[in-house]
């Protein structure tokens, strides 16, 4: 064997090594991406529309973006997915096309909710509720639930009441929290002055959680 052809062996070797790498690397991050740790791609008008469940929210993900591209989704953390969320419920990625509905549940779960939004009197810009109150109302009406979880839910209402956030300007929030096992989210608008045409304070308690019995 002449020594060209004997150099030559060890170089395709490591060609071959190295082709072999790179092809796992890539098809490695093809797979990771569509994991609760690593986040989800939802492409435009994407059919079916995903169902991504992580940290025991569910959700159905719909891509209609009005600038036609695909969207990342993170779920690595329950903040991220919660946030990502609320924006798609009421935010940026709602006006812009991104939208999430619930999930279908199974016939022994049930997905129990409570709001609660208080605005402000103009003459006094004092509120002119409670929303802690709006959403234990409603958690007070909920069915198919038991009473320690009920217990808990109404629990998990005053902690996010006594949570809001307190910085001047426009929406701040504070989510991706739970308290009692139950997922939170409290916002507070705070405005720079008290003219008429500027509602001052709103605050909006949320709690929720699925639960199957």
């Amino acid at each position: 064997m002449s020594t060209l052809f004997r150099k030559k062996i060890p170089f395709f070797y490591a060609a071959v090594i190295i082709a072999l790498i790179g092809s796992y690397i890539s098809s490695s991050l093809v797979f990771a991406i569509n994991t609760i740790a690593e986040g989800y791609r939802v492409d435009y008008h994407q059919s079916p529309a995903p169902t991504i469940d992580a940290h025991n929210i569910c959700k159905i993900v719909n891509n209609n973006s009005t600038v036609s591209k695909g969207v990342f989704v993170p779920t690595k953390s329950n903040n991220e997915w919660t946030t990502f969320i609320n924006s798609s419920e009421s935010g940026y990625l709602l006006a812009h096309g991104v939208t999430v509905s619930n999930c279908s549940l199974p016939s022994n779960c049930y997905l129990f909710e409570a709001y609660g939004r208080c605005a402000v009197s103009q003459s006094s810009w004092a509120p002119v509720c409670s929303a802690e109150a709006v959403a234990t109302t409603q958690a007070n009406a909920w069915t198919n639930i038991s009473a320690s979880d009920r217990t808990d839910g109404k629990a998990a209402i005053q902690y996010a009441g006594s949570h809001l956030p307190s910085g001047p300007g426009s929406w701040d929030s504070n989510s991706g929290i739970t308290a009692s096992g139950w997922n939170w989210v409290t916002s507070k608008e705070i405005e720079y002055s008290n003219q008429k045409n500027n509602q001052g304070p709103v605050y909006e308690v949320s709690v929720y959680k699925q639960i199957c019995y």
